[in-house]
């Protein structure tokens, strides 16, 4: 079951953990497998905190070792569920994508990168007026449909108001 919504600080900063091949979404749980070496430090250091890191798509992958000019700027915050290390030493950790974020700066310390964050705007410009238009129409409808079973009585009242 998906969690809700985390509270999101835009004023830390989060471990990054680069992905080949792959994307995740906000509300989708995702199994991973995780080998490299700052990858690995960096979803240890997540675990040890809040258990929060940022996930982005590598541009290419076949970099073995990205730097930030082969990662794209939009990833996605997520909460890691589970960890299990793997008998070779790597991690398979399940992961729940809550936001998308867009990638301000990247810093590198303890052999994992970091990265400052922003949200997106969830709402589109306009949207706003879009939905009171549509609260009109859909209470006009409503009305008019309430006329026309006065006159009609197509519909008993009582799956009238179920219905509503």
């Amino acid at each position: 079951m998906l969690k809700s919504k985390i509270e999101l600080d835009t004023s830390i900063e989060y471990p990054l953990l680069p992905l080949r091949d792959l994307v995740i979404f906000p509300n989708s749980v995702s199994s991973l497998f995780v080998g490299r070496e700052k990858s690995m430090a960096a979803t240890r250091t997540a675990m040890d905190g809040n258990r929060l890191l940022v996930l982005v798509a590598q541009k290419k992958t076949s970099t073995v070792l990205p730097s930030e000019e082969d990662l794209h700027k939009t990833g996605v915050l997520c909460e890691i569920l589970q960890l299990l290390k793997m008998p070779d030493g790597t991690f398979k950790i399940l992961v729940e994508g809550i936001e998308r974020v867009k990638i301000q700066s990247l810093s590198e310390s303890d052999n994992y990168y970091n990265v400052s964050i922003s949200t997106f705007s969830t709402k589109l410009p306009g949207e706003e007026i879009e939905k009171q238009l549509l609260e009109k129409v859909v209470y006009e409808i409503i009305e008019k449909f309430e006329d026309y079973n006065q006159a009609q009585q197509a519909v008993s009242k009582e799956f009238f108001n179920d219905i509503l």
